[in-house]
């Protein structure tokens, strides 16, 4: 009924019924937002148009932004709410998304929750500068205190003790000085560095904290290409796809058949892997029989066959040319140089010792007597190093011990990775390969395809504004306002009967 489907899309009420007008006192749309992917879509569609007017439906958003279909359409709904965009309904029933320019600032404006998500875009990479320049400085502070705090210590307890222990004492001390001269002199060879490539513009700071945590995992992305490769793939496809197009951008865990096919020709099928994919765009598994009489499983996304936009899909793994595959990248260690990775050991390794030596030095002095056992100013220098002495031998642990860890970690996933890439690569191989059985299922396939339907902007019976600030007409078509309405209902009910009839 119409009741029933104003209560589930309330944008669809507010175009059914009367436009919205958002004013002041609706608080609640300070804290509605729309997720980056889906904001970056839209823009992506403008930008495609030489007016800047973004005109997309759901499955033009869950297409270019590898979001789910549901996905698509709650953030449509929130972002036409929120920035006044036009809900129209095209001659078939589909549903149709327009913005004008602006989407973005117009965003921010709308919602508090968006625009601090934008100021974090914007200071988040500083504070992490920050953060990266302040973990280096926390190595040269730690060794500075450490040294000067054994130098001092050592000079003034030595007083009291025999010149054996002096000599012995003045001489280790010497010798943990020897990496900050280090430090020091390699300063030119990291100025050089940053003007190239091989330290990504990275100070010696900052490569201290690249030597313990990283750089990131450069494969962050993968899920949102992952899906916007699978999205492209269906829509070229004309909506219909199968297993062995889908193996590339996925995660099968074997290897395909001698055949080239997912099932062999058995009657034994297991295509599992395509699952997210099915859950993701709402994908129908349809059985099939190709040429030959042999049953074949494809998969079917009628969700997805709707389009507004003139997008560049290109070619995913249906003709002769060779398949795309979605590769993961290794993780490397650093992206620092290597002069910068050694000289991040070596002092990371000299605070760890001379952390130890201090907490020796200071068990010494304690059990002759503390700060009794001193002189002069060293007594303050003494309780100043015993207090510091857990925050230093932590920062010193984590400095050496943390790389080694990683390191462990990351060869393994690397491996994991190359692991999964080399099954993609021999899915796409036999996409490529096109034998004989696989050439009659992925005819199967095409023959059962939806196809996918542009939508022209003149095919729209009805619009209404969705959200704004100011009162805006519904009075897209040249019909009266209560025919119009009319037919709005009945091509949502024809809409709804398809959908039911597709997912049967």
């Amino acid at each position: 009924s119409a009741l029933s489907r104003r209560a589930a899309h309330p944008g669809l009420s507010a175009a059914r019924m009367a436009p919205l007008v958002r004013r002041a006192s609706d608080s609640d749309d300070d804290e509605l937002d729309v997720s980056e992917p889906v904001l970056r879509a839209v823009e992506k569609a403008a930008n495609a148009v030489g007016s800047g007017v973004a005109r997309v439906t759901e499955a033009d958003v869950a297409v270019l932004a590898g979001v789910g279909v549901d996905d698509a359409r709650r953030d449509l709904l929130a972002l036409a709410r929120l920035t006044g965009g036009e809900l129209e309904v095209s001659g078939s029933g589909e549903l149709l998304y327009s913005f004008k320019p602006g989407v973005r600032t117009e965003l921010s404006r709308a919602s508090s929750r968006a625009a601090r998500r934008e100021r974090w875009a914007i200071w988040q990479p500083r504070f992490a500068r920050v953060a990266r320049l302040g973990f280096g400085a926390a190595l040269i502070a730690s060794l500075a205190i450490v040294f000067t705090a054994i130098t001092v210590l050592s000079a003034s307890s030595s007083s009291n003790s025999s010149d054996d222990r002096k000599r012995s004492s003045n001489v280790y001390v010497g010798n943990f000085f020897n990496p900050l001269d280090l430090w020091y002199y390699s300063r030119p060879r990291y100025g050089y560095d940053r003007q190239s490539d091989r330290g990504g513009g990275m100070n010696f700071l900052e490569a201290c904290f690249s030597f313990v945590f990283g750089d990131g995992d450069p494969n962050d992305l993968i899920e949102d290409q992952r899906w916007q490769l699978v999205g492209a793939l269906i829509r070229q496809q004309g909506g219909a796809v199968t297993a062995e197009q889908l193996a590339p951008f996925l995660e099968p865990a074997r290897l395909p058949a001698d055949d080239g096919t997912a099932d062999g020709g058995g009657m034994n099928v297991d295509e599992s892997f395509v699952l997210p994919a099915l859950t993701r765009f709402s994908g129908v598994p349809t059985v099939v029989e190709d040429d030959a009489g042999q049953t074949r499983i494809v998969y079917t996304f009628p969700e997805l066959a709707a389009t507004a936009v003139d997008a560049p899909y290109g070619r995913y793994g249906s003709d002769r040319d060779s398949a795309m595959v979605l590769s993961e990248e290794a993780v490397p260690f650093s992206a620092a140089a290597p002069e910068q990775l050694i000289g991040a050991g070596l002092l990371g390794a000299a605070n760890l010792a001379g952390v130890l030596y201090l907490g020796r030095l200071l068990n010494v002095i304690q059990k002759a007597g503390g700060a009794a056992a001193l002189a002069g100013s060293s007594v303050g220098l003494y309780g100043v190093a015993t207090g510091l002495l857990p925050l230093l031998g932590a920062y010193a642990v984590l400095f050496v011990a943390a790389p080694v860890l990683r390191n462990f970690s990351r060869n393994k996933a690397n491996a994991s990775r190359e692991e999964r890439n080399t099954l993609r690569r021999a899915w796409a191989s036999a996409l490529t390969s096109r034998s004989p059985p696989l050439v009659r299922k992925l005819r199967a396939a095409a023959a059962v395809a939806p196809k996918v339907r542009r939508i022209a902007s003149a095919a729209a019976a009805a619009a209404g504004v969705v959200g704004g600030r100011g009162t805006a007409e519904v009075a897209r078509a040249p019909v009266e306002a209560d025919d119009a309405l009319e037919s709005f209902d009945e091509r949502l009910a024809r809409r709804e009967r398809q959908r039911t009839r597709d997912v049967k």
